[in-house]
């Protein structure tokens, strides 16, 4: 089974995702040039970008939970390998090994760049 690595918000390939209170479009939200205008970043449906596999929940829990204080990423992703997929018992098994293989690939990485 394939998971997404992103939610499809996430690639959004809006070439003005930014919108102002008057209902122009920005590729930044600097190019606005109104002083006290409200930007927002709101990119347009129409450029998602298509995704056939739904995202990893596990992954997306993973990106969402905050950090301890504290906490390095090494032991985020310890932990996560640890004890919070292994106790996912609502994760499919494809779920949790997809989970266990990208993490563990990130705490390689981690473990690179800690050395480096």
């Amino acid at each position: 089974m394939m998971f997404a690595s992103k939610t499809p918000r996430d690639l959004n390939a809006d070439p003005e995702p930014w919108h102002g209170n008057q209902g122009d479009r920005y590729a930044y939200p600097q190019e606005c040039g109104r002083e006290g205008a409200e930007v927002i970043f709101d990119p347009r449906p129409e450029y998602d970008h298509a995704q056939h596999n739904e995202p990893n929940w596990l992954l997306i829990a993973f990106r969402e939970e905050p950090k301890e204080p504290g906490e390095t990423d090494a032991q985020r992703i310890a932990w996560w390998l640890g004890i919070a997929i292994p106790d996912a018992t609502e994760a499919s098994e494809g779920e949790s090994d997809h989970a266990h293989r990208v993490l563990s690939r990130l705490a390689h990485l981690t473990e690179q760049e800690t050395h480096a």
